[in-house]
């Protein structure tokens, strides 16, 4: 991994929080590398996603990415009647919309269907709007801000109910990447020049392969990778890596 000065420093995302102090996250470019090489994304946003035929159906192979790469701790059991058919109007979302980029007006359509999505989802015994968010990120990798509870804790989000908690998220994310647009920009394409090597098991070669990773899904990185080093319940590894990445 590079260590240079201006991978080390490289753009700072701000996070305003009007009713609380600002946030700023430094050494971006190092927690993206960090989190792509030696964290989830192998496992999950690649195995479980962008590697994957594209289609709109909950197959077992993302119950078992959000459960072992992403800890989503989501019952299969609760997932049996999801599984294997179309997921109510998610093929109405365009594959292709953009959560950060995409036009206001299309945002808030396909939002309408996802509220729908989510609501069918997250009645379902044992199934949280955490674990329906990193399942259906899989599907629509641009369009789905993952609803995991350092997001939430970090931008201060009081959802009602999970489905308000799970929009609010998609809302929040939106806002905060329109603020940190020039970063972001930046960011996303530093991202794409990186390359993995992947061993794939069905032939037995390892092959480099390109990263690939939605703008929302950088924010959800950056601020997640913030609370794991400086929040409540710090994560051991990231407290290593982090200490090791001079």
């Amino acid at each position: 991994m590079a260590k240079g000065s201006d991978f080390l420093n490289g753009p700072i995302l701000n996070i305003p929080r009007p009713t609380f102090p600002d946030l700023t996250v430094d050494e971006c470019r190092w927690r993206l590398e960090t989190f792509i090489r030696k964290d989830a994304y192998r496992r999950y946003d690649f195995a479980a996603g962008y590697a994957r035929s594209r289609e709109d159906v909950i197959r077992d192979f993302h119950i078992d990415a959000i459960n072992s790469a992403m800890r989503a701790r989501s019952p299969r059991k609760s997932w049996l009647k999801w599984l294997n058919k179309p997921i109510g109007n998610l093929a109405e979302i365009e594959p292709d919309l953009d959560l950060i980029d995409s036009p206001q007006d299309k945002i808030e359509l396909a939002w309408q269907s996802l509220r729908t999505i989510v609501s069918d989802i997250v009645e379902t015994p044992g199934i949280k709007e955490m674990a329906t968010s990193k399942v259906l990120y899989l599907l629509r990798p641009k369009l789905i801000a993952i609803t995991d509870s350092y997001v939430v804790a970090t931008l201060k989000i009081d959802g009602e109910s999970s489905v308000e908690t799970f929009m609010s998220v998609q809302s929040a994310i939106r806002e905060l990447g329109k603020h940190n647009l020039q970063m972001l920009d930046s960011l996303a394409k530093w991202v794409i020049e990186l390359h993995l090597d992947l061993l794939w098991a069905s032939c037995g070669k390892i092959e480099k392969s390109k990263v690939l990773m939605s703008k929302n899904r950088i924010l959800d990185i950056l601020i997640w990778s913030d609370m794991a080093l400086h929040g409540w319940t710090p994560n051991k590894d990231w407290a290593q890596w982090y200490q090791e990445r001079r």
